[in-house]
């Protein structure tokens, strides 16, 4: 089992690859990007950590992989790690992606090409960012992240969403 979780460490980047791809063939495959959003959730809670973001996530890894020649290897704006700066972005992104899960009349194709279009757009920006920052200053902002960190730390998730912002 350490073996598989070795292999899936050092290859799960080409996972992101794989799933643009597919899902650029037929937007059903879109719907495979809840293959990472449980689990990363699940862990969130079980570890009281952002274990998944840190080691797991297929798009960090790939980021890493990807940008660590071409890199600027700057540090990101300080803003980017303020709580009301996740928490916009986090409502932003998630209040678009939520918006257009309700235009899909439940059509399983068209919720594919939402989730799609989510990962496909935080990839490209993350790429854009990794470019000129560090190569993981996505993670830094992602909405995914930012829920997964409030949902390892139930207690602090309400002072955080209502005291901090």
């Amino acid at each position: 089992m350490k073996k598989l979780k070795e292999v899936y460490l050092k290859w799960n980047w080409t996972l992101m690859i794989l799933f643009l791809l597919l899902a650029i063939i037929n937007p059903l495959f879109g719907l495979a990007a809840l293959l990472c959003m449980i689990p990363a959730v699940y862990m969130s809670i079980k570890d009281k950590k952002k274990t998944f973001c840190a080691f797991y996530c297929p798009r960090g890894n790939f980021l890493t992989k990807i940008l660590q020649k071409i890199s600027l290897n700057k540090k990101a704006p300080k803003f980017f790690q303020s709580r009301k700066f996740k928490a916009l972005f986090f409502t932003l992104m998630f209040g678009f992606f939520i918006y257009s899960l309700t235009k899909t009349g439940g059509d399983l194709l068209k919720i594919g090409f939402v989730f799609f279009r989510f990962i496909l757009t935080s990839t490209i920006v993350g790429t854009i960012l990794g470019v000129f920052f560090k190569p993981r200053t996505w993670c830094q902002v992602c909405p995914f992240g930012y829920m997964t960190e409030l949902t390892a730390q139930p207690k602090r998730t309400f002072k955080k969403i209502f005291f901090y912002i």
